[in-house]
């Protein structure tokens, strides 16, 4: 599996947002797991081929391929499929989405991100404003929507929770990235 990288010099959108999250919930097999899915499923929209998945994760992985297949029509760009992060030198903080896609239902490209949690956070729609805030300022079509994708241990298709209102939103996360610019404990 590919190790994260950020060489920005920028928090990500998960760092920043991540004194939200109540950590105590999640275990290191959460972690894996998570990142495990992530690159398969990246893989799999950028054509590369993949190791047969663990057991375990053969439902998330379903789930989340049966929700593109029903779903997406065109793929505009996959998480680290370029090797660039995007950066919002302004606000100072990076990161890339799981995917900038159109939908069947939609022609506007939109951002779409990978959940291996079945429990709804807040800190989602934050999440998905930073990276619509990104694609914006990175040269990449203007997202007209997002959506978390919670995928599914029974392999059943994924549930999607759209966010509502990207620029409320963003002022949400830019709040917080300044917050954590200033405040978070710096070690030297």
């Amino acid at each position: 599996m590919m190790e994260y990288s950020n060489i920005s010099g920028f928090d990500s959108v998960t760092q920043v947002l991540s004194q939200y999250v109540d950590k105590s919930w999640f275990k290191d097999e959460h972690c894996y797991r998570g990142s495990y899915i992530h690159n398969y499923i990246k893989n799999h929209l950028l054509g590369v081929w993949n190791m047969p998945a663990p057991d375990e994760y053969k439902g998330y992985i379903e789930s989340g391929l049966l929700w593109i297949e029903k779903n997406v029509d065109k793929v505009l760009m996959v998480e680290n499929g370029d090797k660039t992060r995007l950066v919002d030198q302004q606000h100072r903080y990076s990161g890339q989405p799981d995917l900038l896609n159109t939908l069947k239902i939609n022609p506007k490209p939109g951002i779409t991100d990978w959940k291996t949690s079945i429990a709804f956070s807040v800190v989602w729609a934050g999440q998905c404003a930073g990276y619509w805030n990104l694609v914006r300022l990175n040269g990449y079509p203007d997202a007209d929507w997002a959506v978390a994708v919670r995928l599914r241990k029974s392999g059943k298709i994924a549930l999607a929770n759209f966010i509502q209102n990207l620029p409320l939103e963003l002022q949400y996360f830019l709040n917080a990235n300044a917050a954590h610019r200033r405040y978070a404990l710096k070690v030297t």
